[in-house]
Parts: structure tokens; sequence; C-alpha cells
């Protein structure tokens, strides 16, 4: 890398990377970025419970495929394990927080491993229901992107 990465925009995506038309912007924003800033967009997350019946084919190959993969040098894409939707988790006591936890430690991992220089991450959620994501990182900057 070409210059030290010290800011990490983690973006959540509102679908998955594969079939998300918002991937192409993706891509030009982090051309138009200084070269200090990474982008890691956050795939929906694969679930215990909801996945293998809503999306069965996506948790039987993608399941174990988990981590993160390069779209270039600072674009990455993560997939992420929770243990419940977040829907049917925000009604059920401790759920939530259960997965706000799974999610920082997986994000915290890909992150240092990464841009180990990285000491500012900014959080960017398209959809009122991923506001649980904001307490991963309740240091972090936050961008609501309402696009509806």
């Amino acid at each position: 890398m070409s210059a030290t990465i010290d800011t990490v925009l983690l973006i959540y995506l509102p679908s998955i990377w594969e079939t998300t038309n918002r991937r192409y912007a993706f891509r030009a924003l982090v051309d138009t970025l200084p070269g200090n800033v990474a982008v890691v967009c956050v795939d929906r997350h694969i679930d215990f419970i909801v996945s293998p019946f809503k999306r069965t084919g996506r948790f039987f190959t993608k399941v174990w495929r988990l981590g993160d993969h390069a779209e270039n040098e600072r674009l990455r894409i993560v997939r992420a394990r929770i243990l419940l939707h977040e829907i049917p988790a925000a009604r059920l006591p401790g759920v939530t927080a259960v997965n706000r936890l799974m999610l920082r430690r997986q994000l915290q991992s890909v992150i240092r491993r990464r841009f180990p220089e990285a000491r500012r991450i900014i959080q960017w959620i398209h959809h009122p229901r991923q506001s649980w994501v904001y307490d991963a990182f309740p240091e972090a900057g936050k961008i609501y992107h309402c696009y509806d």
C-alpha cells in the first residue's frame, strides 16, 4: 500500500454484495476517497437460524467461506456471522447484544489484520433496522444514508 490507512469506513450493505448494483458506486467511492481511507463493505449477515431457511443455497455455500476478500487494496468485503437475523433478534432479550458482540469481534479482527494503523472508524448504514450495528463501535462516526 502506498499510503498508511488510518481511517476505515464500514459500510453495512443493504443487500448481498454480488446482487446489489450499489457495488459499482462503492468501488467508485473508494477511488475518490483520500489514500489514507479504506472501505470495508459488510455484506448481509449470515445467521444460524433464519438464513438456512430463507437463503438455503447461500447459507450452505457461504457460511464456511466467511471472512473477508479484497476487491482492491483499499476495498474489502466482509461476510460476518451473527446468531439471529436482526428483525427477530430485536424481539428476543439479549440476542441483539450477542449479535453486536459477534459482529464487533469479527470486524475488529479484519481491521487489525488488514489495516493495523487504522485509528478511526466511520459506520455507514442504509436502513433504520441496521441501526443496532452503531453500538458495535460506539466511538465511531455514524452515517445514515436513506435512499428510498
